[in-house]
C-alpha cells in the first residue's frame, strides 16, 4: 500500500491560507482502499483550492494563484468613487493591503462588519476591483472586492460612549411600552445609534428624549441615567457644553438614585473633561479629584464591578490625563485598562488611542502583530515547527502588555501548528485557551473559529461525534451572524465528518443544503464546485455511479472556469475511480494518463500511476500495467 508522506503534503500547502480542514496526518492510499483515498481527496481538494496568497479568512478563498504557474498580474486602472461611498467587510477576516495586489507586503487585517470610507477605486483588466479605504486612524489601505460589499454612503461607526447602551451594559427589555408613533424603546435605541453614526445630533437628542419618557414611565432610573449620558456625549461633540453639563448632572443624579456607580463615574469624568476643554480648570480639577477618589475605592477595588467597566473608566481617565499633559499618569491608566479589560472591541479603542497619541506601548503591541504575521507566513509555507516557535514567542510577549486579542492569536496559531504536527493533546489545550479568550472578549466570530478548529482536531483524532458537535456550534454562530459563506463551509464540514462515519445519505443531505445555499448567493461558485465534488463522493459510496459521475463533471467544469487546477485534478482522480466502478477502465486510465504531469504539481503523480496499474490489470491490459510498474521501479 502506498503512502503520501507528510513532507509531500506540506509542499502541497506551500501557499495555503486559513483552511477549514487541515491535512495533518500521513494518509494511506491505494486502488483498493476507497475509504482512505476518499479522506485524502476531501482534504487535498481544500488545499488545491487554497493555493493562494493573501486573505486571512476562515473560509475557502475565492482568489486563486497557483504555486507552479506564474500569474500575470493585471494592471489596475483608476476609477472615481461616488461621493460618500463606503464598503463593509462581509467575510470573517480580510486583509487590509498596502497596495492593490495580492502580493502586497506589510499588510494588516480586519474582520466582518467593519465599514470604511472609499477614497479611490482601481479596476483590473479581469474586472476585479480594489477599494482604497481610510481607517478611523486615518491610515490608507486597499481591499479586494471579494471581501466587501458596497454600502452606498459611508456612515462612521458609533462612538465609544454609546457602548454603555449597546455594548456590555444591556438595557432591560420593554415589550409593551411605546411612544405615540408606536416605537418601542429598543427601536428608539437602534434609531439613535443609527442617527449618531450619521452625525445628526439634534435627531439623536430628540430620539433619546422619547426613550427617556418610556423609561421614566417604567420607573427605570438606571436607563434614564444612561440615556442622559448619551445625550450629553452627542451635545459635547457639537460644542453645546452648557446643555451637555445639564444632562450629565441629571445622569449623575439618576445614577446615584439607581446606585449605578459606573454611570455616575463616567458622567462625572465627562463633566470634568468638558470643564477642562472650556478653560475652567479649577472646577474641572475639583470634579476630577472627587471622581478619582471615588473610582479608586468603589470601582477599581470593587470586585463586583465588571472588568469591562473598569477598563472603560480607566480609558476615560487616561484620556483626560493626556489632555492635561499628564502623560505618565495617562499611560499608567491605559496600561491598567489593557490589563483588566477582557473585551476585544474596547481593547481596539485603547490600542487606537495609544497609536493616535504615538505612545510607545503601541510599538510593543505592533511587534506582537508582526510576530503573528510571521507565524502566518510559516503556516503558508507548511513550516509548522517555525509557526509553533513564533506563535509561542508572540503569546509570551502579550503577557507583558496584556494584549488579549494578541493572546488569542497566539493560542489559536499554536493550536493550528500543533494540530499539523499531530500533537492533538497540546493543540486541544491551546484551543481551549483561545476559546476562553474569545468568550471573555465577547467575540463570537473568533469563538466560531475556535469551534471549527476544535472540530478539525477531533476529526483528525477520528472522534467524529465530538467533531460534529463543534462543527454544529460553528454553524450556529455563522448562521446567526448572517455569514452565508461561512454557513456553506460549515455544512460541508459536517457532511465531511458524516462521510468519514459512513453515514453517506446524511452527508449527502448536508452537501445538497450547502450546494443550494451557494447557488442562491451566486458568488460562491468555488463552494458550489466543492459541494458537487463532495456529493459525487457520497453518491459513489451509495452505489449511484451515474449521479456521482454527473456531479463530478459539474465540479470539474466549475474548477476549470475558476482556473482552480488543484480542485480539477482531485475531481479527475475521483472521476476515474467512479468510472472504474462501472467497468469503464479505458476511460478511467485515459483520464489519469492525460493528466500525469499536472498531478505531479500536487504530489499525486504516483497515486495516479498506482491507479493506472490497478485499472489496467482489472482490464487485463497487462502490457500497460507492466509499463507503469517499470516507471514506478525506475522512480524508486
Amino acid at each position: 500500500m502506498k503512502k503520501i508522506s507528510k513532507n509531500r503534503i506540506s509542499r502541497l500547502g506551500l501557499l495555503m491560507i486559513f483552511i477549514t480542514n487541515l491535512l495533518t496526518v500521513s494518509v494511506s492510499l491505494g486502488s483498493e482502499n476507497d475509504g482512505n483515498k476518499d479522506m485524502f481527496l476531501d482534504e487535498l481538494l481544500d488545499i488545491g483550492h487554497k493555493l493562494t496568497k493573501g486573505k486571512k479568512e476562515n473560509i475557502v478563498p475565492k482568489d486563486i494563484e497557483h504555486k507552479h504557474e506564474p500569474v500575470k498580474r493585471p494592471v489596475p486602472t483608476p476609477e472615481q468613487p461616488a461621493k460618500g461611498m463606503g464598503v463593509r467587510i462581509n467575510v470573517d477576516f480580510a486583509t487590509l493591503r498596502s497596495a492593490p495586489s495580492f502580493s502586497s507586503e506589510n499588510n494588516s487585517w480586519t474582520s466582518k462588519g467593519y465599514t470604511y470610507e472609499v477614497i479611490d477605486i482601481k479596476t483590473e483588466t479581469n474586472g476585479r476591483k480594489w477599494y482604497k479605504v481610510k481607517t478611523s486612524s486615518g491610515k490608507l489601505w486597499w481591499l479586494s472586492d471579494k471581501v466587501v460589499e458596497v454600502i452606498g454612503e459611508f456612515r462612521p461607526q458609533a462612538g465609544l460612549k454609546h457602548e454603555i447602551i449597546s455594548g456590555q451594559t444591556h438595557a432591560p427589555q420593554y415589550n409593551e411600552d411605546k411612544t405615540n408613533d408606536g416605537k418601542s424603546i429598543e427601536m428608539l435605541l437602534d434609531e439613535a445609534n443609527r442617527l449618531y453614526g450619521e452625525g445628526k445630533c439634534n435627531a439623536v437628542v430628540s430620539t433619546y428624549n422619547k426613550a427617556i419618557k418610556i423609561a421614566a414611565g417604567k420607573g427605570d432610573t438606571e436607563m434614564e441615567a444612561k440615556l442622559h449620558y448619551n445625550i450629553a456625549d452627542c451635545l459635547s461633540k457639537t460644542q453645546k457644553s452648557k446643555e451637555a453639563i445639564k444632562h450629565l448632572d441629571q445622569s449623575i443624579s439618576l445614577s446615584i438614585s439607581a446606585r449605578n456607580l459606573q454611570i455616575e463615574t463616567l458622567a462625572a469624568l465627562e463633566k470634568s473633561k468638558i470643564f477642562f476643554e472650556s478653560g475652567d480648570n479649577k472646577t474641572a480639577d475639583t470634579v476630577l479629584t472627587s471622581v478619582l477618589s471615588k473610582a479608586d475605592q468603589e470601582i477599581f477595588l470593587n470586585s463586583t464591578v465588571p472588568d469591562y467597566i473598569k477598563g472603560l473608566v480607566s480609558l476615560q481617565i487616561g484620556d483626560i490625563f493626556w489632555s492635561l499633559g499628564k502623560n505618565d499618569a495617562a499611560v499608567t491608566k491605559l496600561e491598567y485598562a489593557l490589563m483588566v479589560n477582557p473585551d476585544f472591541k474596547l481593547e481596539d479603542d485603547i490600542i487606537n488611542f495609544l497609536k493616535n497619541k504615538n505612545i510607545k506601548l503601541h510599538e510593543k503591541i505592533a511587534n506582537i502583530d508582526m510576530l503573528l504575521d510571521e507565524a502566518w507566513g510559516h503556516y503558508e509555507k507548511g513550516d509548522y515547527k517555525s509557526m509553533e516557535k513564533t506563535s509561542a514567542k508572540a503569546l509570551d510577549t502579550t503577557k507583558r502588555v496584556s494584549y488579549k486579542r494578541g493572546a488569542f492569536g497566539g493560542e489559536y496559531y499554536l493550536s493550528m501548528a500543533l494540530l499539523n504536527m499531530d500533537d492533538f493533546d497540546s493543540a486541544t489545550d491551546h484551543a481551549v485557551k483561545a476559546r476562553e479568550l474569545a468568550e471573555k472578549g465577547g467575540d463570537t466570530i473568533r469563538l466560531g473559529m475556535v469551534h471549527n478548529l476544535t472540530g478539525n482536531i477531533f476529526r483528525q483524532k477520528k472522534e467524529f461525534d465530538k467533531a460534529l458537535y463543534y462543527y454544529n456550534k460553528n454553524l450556529e454562530i455563522v448562521r446567526n451572524a448572517g455569514n452565508r459563506e461561512g454557513e456553506v463551509v460549515a455544512m460541508q464540514n459536517i457532511g465531511n465528518v458524516l462521510t468519514d462515519k459512513g453515514s453517506y445519505k446524511d452527508a449527502l443531505q448536508y452537501y445538497e443544503f450547502s450546494l443550494n445555499k451557494s447557488l442562491e448567493e451566486g458568488n460562491l461558485r468555488h463552494l458550489s464546485a466543492q459541494a458537487y465534488m463532495n456529493a459525487g463522493k457520497a453518491l459513489k459510496f451509495l452505489g449511484d455511479y451515474k449521479k456521482s459521475e454527473l456531479n463530478l463533471r459539474k465540479a470539474i467544469n466549475i474548477f476549470k472556469e475558476l482556473e482552480n487546477e488543484g480542485g480539477e485534478i482531485v475531481c479527475l482522480w475521483e472521476l476515474a475511480s467512479v468510472l472504474s466502478k462501472t467497468g469503464q477502465y479505458n476511460a478511467a486510465i485515459e483520464g489519469l494518463e492525460g493528466n500525469l504531469s499536472r498531478a505531479d504539481k500536487y504530489g499525486l503523480k504516483q497515486s495516479f500511476i498506482d491507479d493506472i496499474v490497478s485499472y489496467a490489470e482489472k482490464n487485463k491490459d497487462f502490457l500497460k500495467a507492466e509499463k507503469y510498474k517499470k516507471k514506478e521501479n525506475r522512480r524508486q
